[in-house]
């Protein structure tokens, strides 16, 4: 992304932060230099969001633990129906749905969710921010003043992948940019900041991507933890569920490995950027050529236990050849 792009970007921001609120590493980061501070080892927090779509609201509850490297995240519909339950690392995933009595597993930092049709969400840095983590950075970084006492800091490389906006005056982060080949691929706007417990922590958060998704969050509560209980961290799953492992291939294209509950294994895969949909999987035939390596089974403990969080989790029959997401 050239300077001028970026301080266009930069310039289509409004800051809705409080004024009397400072950060100190913000601060530091806007000349060009780094400073230390305060952030929660772990955090309990309840958040209200809102899915924005091709026009089509959402509203949801969301109760998420985390820490710097791996959290869990539930998901709770209308009348506290259970959508999703989410357990990841730096580098896996796994999210039960218990609506569709599917456990969808991943590799890697990102995910899909078609139950609250996000894509490419990467749960770590989504959270990062209820950390006070907001404003850490990588080195070495290079700071472009814009317009409205902003400043962009980005590294000091010739593709940057990243982008942080911040009020120069007190600190505040403005909106987080994940950039590739100079686009942006995702944003994340932070707002309404208060400080918990010396921790600087936003109210809202509003994720954007260039395909038109919209995710906003609105924290109710928030709680620091020493640690998360491990207890929190594992899925305990009813006995018949039908699993879907996601995979990559060195081309882009993405790999489906579908077991149904009794029934037979069978790999689909999709053009590079293709989604998934309900009409890929129900006219897929099982395959014996299954040679998709497992995904990280981290967190998941052995089926007929129930789930720890959320409790009520209503279940539907089962397909045995497709699988409707």
């Amino acid at each position: 992304m050239t300077k001028r792009n970026l301080l266009v970007a930069a310039a289509m921001v409004v800051s809705g932060c409080a004024p009397t609120l400072r950060n100190p590493q913000g601060i530091a980061l806007a000349q060009g230099s780094l400073q230390r501070s305060a952030i929660a080892p772990a955090v309990r927090a309840s958040c209200r969001a809102t899915s924005i779509r091709s026009g089509k609201t959402f509203r949801f509850d969301v109760w998420i633990e985390c820490d710097s490297t791996h959290g869990r995240l539930d998901a709770m519909g209308p009348l506290n129906t259970p959508l999703a339950s989410i357990v990841w690392t730096d580098s896996s995933w796994n999210a039960w749905l218990p609506g569709q009595s599917t456990l969808l597993r991943g590799s890697g930092p990102s995910m899909n969710l078609p139950v609250l049709d996000l894509r490419n969400v990467r749960p770590t840095l989504l959270v990062a921010p209820l950390l006070g983590r907001t404003s850490e950075v990588r080195v070495p970084i290079q700071v472009l003043p814009t317009q409205k006492g902003q400043v962009v800091v980005l590294p000091t490389t010739p593709d940057p992948d990243w982008a942080l906006l911040l009020d120069a005056a007190n600190g505040i982060p403005l909106r987080r940019q994940t950039l590739a080949q100079g686009k942006e691929t995702e944003g994340l706007a932070y707002s309404n900041w208060n400080s918990r417990g010396g921790v600087l922590v936003p109210n809202k958060i509003v994720r954007t991507t260039p395909d038109g998704q919209i995710l906003e969050l609105e924290v109710r509560h928030w709680e620091r933890l020493d640690s998360i209980p491990y207890a929190h961290t594992v899925l305990h799953l009813p006995a018949t569920v039908d699993t879907i492992s996601i995979g990559t291939q060195e081309n882009g294209r993405k790999v489906f490995r579908i077991r149904a509950f009794g029934g037979d294994s069978a790999i689909v895969v999709l053009p590079r950027g293709s989604a998934l949909g309900p009409g890929d999987l129900e006219s897929t035939e099982p395959s014996l050529d299954d040679t998709l390596d497992d995904a990280d089974t981290s967190g998941i403990d052995d089926p007929g236990q129930g789930n720890a969080r959320p409790s009520a989790m209503p279940q539907k029959p089962t397909a045995k050849s497709s699988k409707k997401l």
